[in-house]
This record gives C-alpha cells, sequence and structure tokens, in this order.
C-alpha cells in the first residue's frame, strides 16, 4: 500500500495528486478526473487485503451502501472499478478537513458546532430512511469545509445496509463491533449484531459533546455546560438523551434530533431570555451561561430564552406541590435556600439538580391567594387591638377515636417519574405520570403531575401537545400553585408554536398570570417577559407619568419595581426603566430611577450612583443633587476619581 509520502501516479484513469486520508477500509487519495477534469477522492483496498473475502465483501459493501445515498450531508460515490491489483472506488472531493482535524487545533464556538450538527443529523436522518447505519461516525469521518457551509459524512466501511442483507450477507459480531471505542454505543460494544440506527444517534451525541467541550464523554461525566461556561445549559437535556445508555431512552430516530435541535435554536435566536436569564437568585443556576455569548442578540447562539428544554429544569424542582412535604423540605433547608432534588441514580447531583425561587426569595406569602405583602402593607388599614381570650373552660374527657389509615400518595412513584423527567427521559416519565394519576387519584401531587407531562412534552419538542397540556393545568386546578406556573409557561411556548399573532397571545397570556397569581414566584417573571415583548415589538400606551405615549415597557418595569421591591426582578426593571426613561429624555425620572436603583442595590462600583449624578450634572443643572449623588460613590470604584474631580468643579 502507498503510504502518504509515496503513492501511486495513477489509479485506472485517475491521476493521483497525494494522500488525503486514511478510512476504516483503506487508504484515500486525491486526485483528478482527467475525462470531466474535476477533482475526486479515490479509496483504495490495500493489496495485502485483495485475498481476504470478508474484506473485500465490507470493501463492496461500504461503496453499495454509499451509493443507495444522495444527500447534500452524505459524501456521493462517483464510480467503482478494479485495476489489475487494485479495488477502489471514487467519490467527490470535499475541500476542507476532517472534525478531527479541526477539533485538534481549536475548541468550535457555538455557531459552528451547531452547523456541524445540523449536518450530521441531517446525513444521518437520510441514511437511515434507505436503512443504512453507519455505525462508525466520530470526528474523522465528518468533512467540514473551510467556512463551515459544508458538512458530509464519509466512510460507512462498516455500515449495515438492511434493505440488502440477503444479498450481501451480515457482519459478524467481531466485525460489526469495529467502530470507534469512545463513540461507540454500549449495545455495539457488547452486541453489535443486533444494533439499529439508534447506535448512530449514540455516536452523534459523543461528537456533539466533543465539539462543545473538547472531550468524549467517559464513565462519570459533567454536562457540557460544566466544563465549557460558553454552553448554555439548555443544550443539556439534549445531550443527556443522545448519550442513554438504553437505545429506547434515546431519540427514536434522527428526524426527531433535528428537531430538538432545531427548536432550541430557535430559542436561542429568539432573545427573550435575554430578559429572564440572572433575574431571579433562584434560577440563575439554571440559567448559567457565558455572559459575553448572550450579550449579542444577532449571534445564532445570542440571548437564550428561559424556553422549552432548559425550562424543564425548573419545571423538575418546581412539581412537588404536596404542601405538607414542601414544608418539611423548607424547614431542612437552611433560611432563604433553594429547594433540590435529589439527582437520579448515576448522575452527579450538582449536574442535573436546580435551585428554585422560593417564597423566601421573592419575600412571598406562600400561598396564591391576595397581593404581594408588599402592597398589602400599603392597602391593608392598621387593625385595632383586640381583648385577650377568655381562659378556655375544662372539656369533658373524649374516648380516643379509631385511627384512620390515610389515603396512599405515591410519593415513590413520583418521586421516580420525576428523575426520569429531570434526566431527559420525556416519554417514558409521561408514561408514569400517567400512571400515577390511575393510581393515586386523590394524591395532592395530582396538579404537579400534570404539570410534569406537559413539561415532558416540552423537553420532547412537543409544543402544540405541551400548550394543551398547560391549559388542562390551568382549567383543573385554577386555584393551586401550579397553574402560576402552567400560566407563565403557556405564554413562553407561544412565542415557540407557529400561530398568528404569538407574539400579541403571549403578551396577554403572561399578562394574565401576573395580574391571577400576583404572589406567587412566576408573577414578576411574566411582567418581565411581557416588557420584553413589548420592546421588542415597539409597542406603546398612554402614561400618565412621563405624559403622552411611551414604550409600554416603561409601565410595565414600574410595574415590576413597585410591586416586588427589593428582590433582582425589581433591579433588573429598574436599570431597564432608567435607560428608556433616558431614552425619552425625562432625565429627571431616569435620575430618580437611577437613585432607586443605587439605594436598594448598592453596588461596588458605584454605577447607578454616577449615572444619576452625570444626568443631575450634566442635563438637569441641579448641583446640590449632583453633588450628592457623587458622594455615594466609593473610593475602589472606577468613578471614584471623576466623580470626586467634578464635586470640586461644582463646588467652587
Amino acid at each position: 500500500m502507498a503510504s502518504s509520502e509515496e503513492h501511486p501516479r495513477r489509479i485506472g484513469q485517475y491521476e493521483v495528486l497525494g494522500a488525503i486520508g486514511k478510512g476504516a477500509m483503506g487508504q484515500v487519495y486525491k486526485a483528478v478526473q482527467p475525462s470531466l477534469n474535476r477533482i475526486v477522492a479515490v479509496k483504495i483496498l490495500p493489496h495485502e487485503f485483495l485475498e481476504d473475502a470478508t474484506r473485500v465483501e465490507r470493501f463492496n459493501r461500504e461503496a453499495k451502501a454509499v451509493a443507495l445515498l444522495s444527500h447534500p450531508n452524505i459524501v456521493q460515490i462517483i464510480d467503482k472499478d478494479q485495476d489489475e491489483d487494485t479495488l477502489f472506488f471514487v467519490m467527490e472531493y470535499v475541500p476542507g478537513s476532517s472534525l478531527d482535524e479541526v477539533m485538534r487545533k481549536r475548541r468550535l464556538s457555538l455557531q459552528e458546532a451547531f452547523a456541524v450538527f445540523r449536518g450530521v443529523c441531517s446525513g444521518l436522518e437520510a441514511a437511515h430512511r434507505q436503512n443504512v447505519i453507519h455505525r462508525d461516525l466520530n470526528p474523522r469521518n465528518i468533512l467540514i469545509s473551510d467556512d463551515f457551509s459544508v458538512v458530509k459524512l464519509a466512510d460507512f466501511g462498516i455500515s449495515k445496509v438492511e434493505s440488502i442483507s440477503r444479498e450481501m450477507g451480515t457482519l459478524s459480531t467481531a466485525e460489526a463491533s469495529m467502530g470507534t471505542l469512545h463513540y461507540m454505543s454500549p449495545e455495539q460494544a457488547i452486541s453489535a449484531g443486533t444494533v439499529d440506527h439508534r447506535t448512530d444517534i449514540y455516536s452523534a451525541g459523543v461528537v456533539l459533546y466533543e465539539m462543545l467541550t473538547g472531550r468524549v464523554p467517559v464513565g462519570r461525566f459533567n454536562l457540557p455546560s460544566q466544563i465549557n461556561s460558553e454552553v448554555p445549559s439548555e443544550i443539556d437535556p439534549i445531550v443527556l438523551k443522545c448519550l442513554a445508555t438504553e437505545p429506547e431512552d434515546r431519540y427514536a430516530t434522527a428526524t426527531q434530533l433535528i428537531k430538538s435541535v432545531s427548536l432550541l435554536e430557535d430559542q436561542l435566536r429568539l432573545g427573550l431570555v435575554n430578559e429572564l436569564r440572572g433575574i431571579s437568585r433562584g434560577t440563575s443556576r439554571i440559567f448559567r451561561s457565558s455572559t459575553q455569548t448572550f450579550k449579542n442578540k444577532k449571534v445564532l447562539i445570542g440571548g437564550a430564552a428561559v424556553l422549552a428544554l432548559a425550562a424543564v429544569a425548573t419545571a423538575v424542582v418546581l412539581l412537588l406541590p404536596s404542601k405538607p412535604a414542601a414544608e418539611d423540605a423548607q424547614a431542612a433547608a437552611p433560611a432563604g435556600s433553594a429547594f433540590r432534588v435529589e439527582a437520579a441514580p448515576g448522575f452527579d447531583p450538582d449536574a442535573v439538580s436546580t435551585g428554585v425561587v422560593t417564597s423566601s426569595d421573592l419575600d412571598l406569602p406562600d400561598d396564591d391567594s391576595g397581593p404581594p405583602a408588599a402592597a398589602q402593607a400599603r392597602t391593608e388599614p392598621p387593625v385595632a387591638a383586640q381583648p385577650a381570650p377568655a381562659e378556655p373552660q375544662p372539656r369533658p374527657a373524649q374516648p380516643d377515636p379509631a385511627p384512620v389509615r390515610a389515603a396512599p400518595t405515591g410519593d415513590g412513584e413520583y418521586k421516580v417519574a420525576l428523575d426520569k423527567l429531570k434526566a431527559g427521559l420525556f416519554d417514558p416519565a409521561i408514561k408514569d405520570f400517567e400512571d400515577f394519576l390511575k393510581r393515586f387519584p386523590n394524591s395532592p401531587r395530582i396538579p404537579g403531575a400534570y404539570l410534569a407531562i406537559a413539561e415532558s412534552h416540552v423537553g420532547a419538542g412537543r409544543i402544540e401537545e405541551a400548550l394543551a397540556g398547560f391549559v388542562e393545568v390551568q382549567s383543573r386546578f385554577p386555584t393551586a400553585r401550579e397553574s402560576g406556573q402552567a400560566s407563565y409557561r403557556q405564554g413562553e411556548l407561544m412565542m415557540l408554536s407557529s400561530r398568528a399573532n404569538k407574539e400579541v397571545q403571549a403578551r396577554e397570556t403572561f399578562d394574565r398570570t401576573a395580574t391571577n397569581f400576583p404572589n406567587s414566584t412566576w408573577a414578576p417573571l411574566a411582567l418581565m417577559a411581557k416588557a420584553s415583548i413589548e420592546l421588542n415589538g415597539k409597542i406603546t400606551a398612554n402614561d400618565p407619568v412621563v405624559g403622552g405615549r411611551v414604550p409600554a415597557a416603561i409601565i410595565t418595569y414600574r410595574m415590576v419595581s413597585e410591586l416586588y421591591g427589593e428582590t433582582p426582578h425589581a433591579e433588573k426593571a429598574l436599570e431597564r426603566l432608567a435607560k428608556l426613561y433616558d431614552d425619552e429624555k425625562r432625565f429627571d425620572l431616569a435620575a430618580k430611577a437611577y437613585e432607586q436603583l443605587a439605594a436598594s442595590f448598592p453596588s461596588k462600583d458605584g454605577s447607578a450612583w454616577w449615572e444619576a449624578g452625570q444626568l443631575y450634572d450634566r442635563k438637569l443643572d441641579d448641583n446640590v443633587r449632583a453633588i450628592a449623588a457623587y458622594k455615594q460613590i466609593p473610593q475602589d470604584s472606577t468613578h471614584y476619581d471623576s466623580a470626586q474631580k467634578r464635586i470640586a468643579k461644582l463646588t467652587r
């Protein structure tokens, strides 16, 4: 066999230019096809293998497998021939390099990883439709152009072709399991003779994991978002489902996988989540990612939303509606801490457990009756002192009542289903929750089970089914805590639906969430989401405070700052409110908003005080207020020296 330095000058009619790689079944050369004057790739079977009938069969199998396929994401076969003692076939030449070569030089960006993964999934989808299973998908077999616009699957050397198995026979177990070890599914490593297309789904998951992290997932592994801070945690459920140990727990088809990936990309494009990310202390771990990655909404992987797959993590922890159980958990946790659910066996708890917004985070009462505590303090009149009650009289002794056996609540079954949801096993979770509803109709967890079914549909990418589920929760349990969450999630998913006027419907739903559940943890999130839609849609409204028509988001952000006090939601709302006031040239209101922000949420750099001082100084000519604001800036702030200079100038 010719080496990369010494290669044949001609193979059949093809003039060889040089070696360009080695596949599972032979050396690949770059060559010229004289008859059409085009560059091609020629793959030859090594001479020493010509006497091996099995090797020759496998070589022919690859040619026939690829010949069955015609797709932009699969390397096309052009010819197959034998030149004396050289067996070869000719493929299209793909300028660029293999994914393996690229990853050895650098880590891919999120955009690049998504572009490659889309191409890989599309190629697998086409192959599987023709009953062709690759069985050796790895970065060396993925060819990409320099600009990532072309992605093609190559090297089907150990593929299994169901439609021609009678003609060609079947591979032996040893032969069929010759895939690359780290990319091989568990079932292929054990008994490859019976694997189906889901083995390629597993391999695709390994490739995605490696593109995101620079590592392959071996043994007990961390989630991509834990390794690479630029990876949004919304990607983790997709990776986990691809890498499920059991084939039935993976995506059933490459089509489903493409649908989930496309859904996630749509979510990341929306930019809605940029308005929600980091708003809540309790939910900040759910939406962790690189700040820089999510600042630019024009980038494909810009601004991620509290939508679909990642939001399932929120749902998992919140689906604990039993009041006594919730109170026991809160009593056992440190004050103000977030509840946590134990991870499913075999997973790192820190990898899959997430925080949850608690009533203590928002300083709100536990039930959903009435306005927030802060609003009650403003509206309720003082209560007159009441006389002490009379001393109770002793009552005659009564016989002890007969013990009453509590109805079974199915806590164990509920927890198992919840763990499946958290692990991304959405369809098995739905089945378990449906069984739970039949077996334990009187359980206090019934509303949570209905909510969990809807969230499972979200994770599986079935938006319309999820929307119907959230509506059902609100209809069945209008006063339950879960109904507030369902209302909020309904608004989020409307942004992903194919319905007309979805932004209008989503805004109305968010408004209804805040109105109907004012003291729930979802109310301020709903208002922030509503304001985001108003900003993106350039919606205006009459505002008596500003006077005249203004961006409607001003009214919504002001409502958050007034109703939800010193919460992270109010902090973000005040930041936006001040900037919007500034844009409307209401510098007096902008300065007051900055002052409120600085007083309620003091920061080390004193940036809010600086902005307030600048407005009083430069726009309002109010030296007294400007000096007062400048004096609040701490010494370790980058604004301190500039503030001192302005104070000196204004006091002359």
